[in-house]
């Protein structure tokens, strides 16, 4: 697994490759949080355009950076979830809570 961010118009944009299974969410979360910090951002995209695999901690991951952000009365996106993900999300109605972009741009825009 590889993590990697930047940041623009203040918002941290962090992109996630390989599998975001339960024995690398701590660190994904870890490196999220602290990167939230360092750039004082006004909330967060997570890039999943090149995640291969999420399973159920990977979800619940990203539903506590979602409540954490949301304390903090920050905004979060995903853009680009790889079409086999799309279903899984789907179904457990994910895009309720966080709205999934097409694009990067896209999901910049609604900031």
């Amino acid at each position: 697994m590889e993590l990697s961010h930047s940041v623009e118009k203040h918002v941290c944009i962090v992109l996630i490759e390989g599998e975001l299974i339960q024995s690398k969410v701590e660190h994904v979360k870890e490196y999220v949080i602290s990167a939230l910090i360092d750039e004082q951002s006004k909330g967060l995209i997570l890039d999943l355009k090149r995640v291969v695999y999420v399973d159920t901690a990977g979800v619940a991951m990203i539903l506590v950076l979602f409540r954490h952000l949301k304390e903090q009365e920050k905004k979060m996106a995903i853009c680009q979830l790889p079409k086999n993900l799309n279903d899984p999300f789907e179904v457990i109605r994910f895009n309720n809570l966080i709205t999934i972009y097409n694009t990067q741009e896209q999901a910049l825009a609604s900031f």
